[in-house]
């Protein structure tokens, strides 16, 4: 127990609370005083997304513990791997910067992969906000984490990356993701295209039938772009989130996938013992 307050203390809370303040102080240059006019279902979101936060860092050894399969099919040469020496022909800003877009472009996958029948259980735990804000980005149920992680590993095995290099896109990516779920109207204009912005990614969270299934990119939506799934008609006035999730109760967030799982196997059961 000890050792998990000390992770708390030393490491998850500095990656929150920075980030925090940061793109606090970014939606007070967009929006003024307004910033900080916080209403009650803002504050609710805000206190479930950090608690959905600690209780993820704290079970960090177990989604560390659930890559060990992954971790020991690359360590066997299970997985291709690119050959290093590659990597010391570039110059390092095009090796980080050929990390950071090889590990979005993984994440862009996922996150489509997350909105499939299956997965969409422990997504729709993120889509259940419905006041969108920079800590909405740590809404997340340890599944995806897991599934996040995996994925990553693998694209990280493949190019060969340096661990540290794979270290720095593995903390920017997500520093980046607080940015896109920052309630305020910034877009980078006719980058839009190439960047992800809270503009854009706004749309991603709208409840409307013509945003579903669009802008799944985290940071690059070059790849919401190439593969046809860039949505940006303008600004998104509309209301946000899954209305008919867990909302923002924090123990119904976490059981929901196994809540989804048993109401989607309940039919196959009943028919097996009818059939018996």
């Amino acid at each position: 127990m000890q050792v998990v307050l000390e992770r708390l203390l030393n490491v998850a809370l500095p990656l929150f609370v920075a980030p925090f303040l940061i793109f606090t102080a970014l939606a007070f240059v967009k929006k003024g005083r307004a910033a900080f006019s916080w209403s009650a279902s803002l504050a609710e979101s805000v206190r479930v997304n950090t608690a959905l936060m600690l209780i993820n860092s704290m079970l960090a050894p177990v989604i560390a513990l659930s890559l060990e399969p992954v971790q020991h099919v690359a360590d066997s040469g299970g997985i291709w791997r690119m050959d290093p020496a590659l990597w010391q022909a570039l110059p390092i800003w095009l090796v980080v910067i050929i990390a950071v877009m090889a590990a979005d472009f993984s994440d862009y996958w996922v996150h489509r992969l997350m909105h499939t029948k299956w997965l969409w259980p422990a997504h729709l735990v993120h889509h259940s906000e419905t006041v969108m804000n920079n800590t909405t980005s740590v809404r997340m149920h340890v599944v995806e984490l897991v599934i996040m992680a995996a994925s990553f590993l693998v694209v990280a095995t493949v190019l060969s990356l340096p661990p540290v290099l794979a270290g720095v896109a593995g903390l920017f990516i997500p520093f980046y993701n607080r940015f896109v779920h920052l309630d305020a109207d910034y877009h980078w204009g006719p980058f839009n295209r190439v960047l992800n912005s809270p503009r854009l990614h706004r749309w991603h969270h709208a409840d409307v039938p013509e945003a579903h299934g669009k802008n799944f990119a985290n940071m690059f939506s070059l790849w919401d772009t190439l593969f046809g799934t860039y949505y940006l008609p303008g600004v998104c006035r509309h209301e946000l989130g899954v209305k008919d999730g867990p909302g923002q109760n924090l123990l119904l967030n976490y059981a929901w996938p196994l809540k989804s799982l048993a109401e989607a196997v309940a039919p196959l059961h009943q028919r097996f013992l009818h059939r018996g």
